[in-house]
């Protein structure tokens, strides 16, 4: 009986610990997701540019997609934030990949190599 009731605190303190962390990653997460539609605004404007320009181009700085981009240049989440987009271009395939880089007081986006 005591066996019992002691799985029974176990597994209840383990249910609420799993809450308390999923709950956590939820609210963390949602404070991400802004700024990831941002860095995928950034990439159409990088692209945009990109496509109007007829100079080779590896990198555009978040100061030039504000200027083409009035839905960018507006938005108060970027007012202290620097970026750019990196364009890189496949030999083999023909391909460019577009790869955003933000760095707000809140937000850094993670660099993968």
């Amino acid at each position: 009986m005591i066996k019992k009731h002691l799985y029974m605190w176990i597994w209840g303190i383990i249910v609420i610990i799993i809450f308390v962390l999923l709950t956590f990653l939820g609210f963390k997460y949602k404070k991400i997701i802004p700024y990831k539609k941002i860095e995928n605004k950034m990439i159409i404007v990088a692209k945009n540019i990109e496509y109007k320009s007829s100079d080779n181009i590896n990198k555009i700085s978040l100061k030039n997609i504000k200027k083409e981009s009035t839905i960018l240049k507006n938005d108060k989440k970027l007012k202290n934030c620097t970026g750019y987009v990196y364009i890189k271009k496949s030999l083999i395939l023909h391909k460019k990949n577009y790869k955003a880089y933000l760095n707000c007081p809140n937000y850094k986006t993670n660099i993968f190599l």
